[in-house]
């Protein structure tokens, strides 16, 4: 059992033999009715980062990638038509806003949402690594989440054990969570292995980036990390993470070591080419900077520079104009011009609509999914599949009427080829696709919605287009049902 701890990959291996001999332990002393106190006698997996002053590197790159596809909805990567998929992504979204442990996470009672005497929404974790309870105020988008985990909670107590569950809490209470049994408690090691198939999914097979796979407690590391780079103090971050100490806070926040700082601090300095920019470090006077501004000449001379910021707008509005007569004669195809998530947005839809498997690249636009043989819809949501329709009539119109008002020559090119390509998937045949699978209604009935939805679109521009002209999903929900909308 005695190895050499410098080194991740024997570290590794021991964890695995401890997790082994515990699984052998349980098992005796389960079947002997034997009550013994197993942390006594096998040695702690916690070893080998004690005199570590940092922690892991973090690939920014792999992590905002993570990150961006953990929320959003409808990445072709999640499964959330299966249960415990649905739970998992929103615990590990979960830990990732709150910072909290895995099994701080998964173990929340359900009614784990409250409100403080500020008005603000917190998540309750009753009970923390440290046996204490700790309150995180957390976003519009936590709260969601939770209310998602709420509806789908399991009903009946789970209790558990800290002698079977490592953080267990020893109580029989509603959980927010549960395993695939629904009467289990869910595992925070299956949130690390969710993690990891969804990156593997994510990177098509491939290593990542820093060749290897984030896990649940990365998502902690995270959550510093980009508390240190707001600005928050070490105290408010401890506070967070829910360390006493201030010097624990260091393997979360510090992911490289002295000599990798250093350097880094040198390229701050000198420029990755090495062109040292001229700061007089020993006044605090300010710094007179020569702003040189690009002429049209130069401009297209050094056409290989990397350019982060022109001075001269007319200078990039004469180079829109060149590359508009070069490509003059190019055919764009329309859907480079409509890029997935284009407006309007808003429309409260899961990824359990789509039946489609993670090969198949869609727009994820709602009217790209109602146009689609894959495509689900919710039995009890035809009002709102009205309403989201009506809103892409009204946007119509709305591009129609600033196409007629433009004086800018690139919206008078892009323009024309969105509109066309949003009224191609308002065809007749995008109605009678979508409104055929509500099994409630006729085939008569799924094809008058079309001149419903055009007849109510008119009636919302005749009464409420100045006000609104790009209208949310429930403003339009609000209209469809009752005819106004309010506020």
């Amino acid at each position: 059992m005695f190895v050499d701890m410098n080194y991740d990959n024997n570290i590794r291996k021991f964890t695995k033999k401890v997790y082994i001999i515990e699984n052998w332990f349980d098992f005796y002393a389960s079947k002997n009715k034997l009550y013994i106190n197993k942390k006594r006698i096998i040695p702690s997996t916690n070893l080998g980062t004690r005199d570590k002053p940092y922690g892991k590197h973090i690939d920014f790159n792999q992590a905002v990638k993570l990150i961006e596809t953990l929320q959003d909805d409808q990445s072709p990567h999640h499964e959330d038509n299966e249960l415990l998929y649905f739970r998992v992504r929103r615990v590990s979204l979960l830990a990732l806003e709150t910072a909290k442990r895995a099994h701080e996470v998964a173990f929340l009672k359900q009614n784990c949402l409250k409100h403080n005497v500020y008005g603000d929404s917190t998540l309750h974790f009753h009970k923390t690594k440290t046996g204490k309870h700790h309150d995180v105020k957390i976003s519009t988008n936590a709260i969601e989440w939770v209310k998602q985990l709420q509806s789908v909670a399991p009903t009946e107590p789970i209790e558990i054990k800290s002698e079977l569950y490592l953080g267990g809490d020893d109580i029989k209470a509603k959980r927010l969570v549960a395993g695939a049994s629904n009467v289990t408690p869910l595992l925070p090691g299956y949130i690390t292995y969710y993690l990891i198939q969804l990156q593997k999914r994510i990177w098509k097979g491939n290593p990542p980036p820093s060749g290897r796979y984030f896990t649940s407690h990365d998502l902690r590391r995270m959550c510093a990390t980009y508390l240190k780079l707001k600005g928050l103090s070490n105290e408010e971050i401890a506070d967070r993470l829910g360390h006493d100490d201030l010097t624990s806070q260091y393997t979360y926040t510090l992911t490289a070591g002295k000599d990798v700082l250093d350097a880094l601090q040198d390229v701050s300095e000198q420029g990755l080419y090495g062109i040292q920019a001229d700061v007089n470090k020993n006044t605090i006077a300010p710094v007179t900077e020569d702003v040189k501004v690009l002429s049209e000449e130069s401009f297209f001379n050094n056409a290989s520079m990397v350019i982060d910021v022109v001075e001269d707008e007319e200078n990039a509005k004469t180079f829109i104009d060149k590359l508009l007569q070069e490509f003059n004669d190019f055919d764009f195809p329309a859907e480079q011009l409509q890029p997935g998530g284009e407006i309007p947005k808003g429309f409260p839809m899961r990824t359990h609509n789509c039946n489609a498997n993670e090969r198949v690249t869609c727009f994820h636009h709602t009217l790209k999914c109602y146009n689609c043989k894959k495509y689900n819809p919710d039995e009890d949501m035809l009002l709102e599949h009205k309403a989201e329709l009506v809103r892409w009539v009204v946007f119509v119109h709305y591009q129609e009427t600033l196409l007629k008002k433009t004086k800018d020559r690139v919206e008078k090119r892009t323009l024309p080829v969105r509109i066309d390509d949003i009224k191609k998937d308002l065809k007749s045949e995008t109605f009678k696709e979508l409104f055929r699978k509500f099994k409630h209604l006729s085939d008569k009935e799924a094809e008058a919605v079309e001149k419903e939805i055009n007849q109510t679109a008119n009636k919302y521009i005749k009464k409420h287009y100045k006000r609104f002209p790009s209208p949310t999903a429930k403003q339009m929900d609000e209209f469809v049902k009752s005819g106004v909308i309010n506020g």
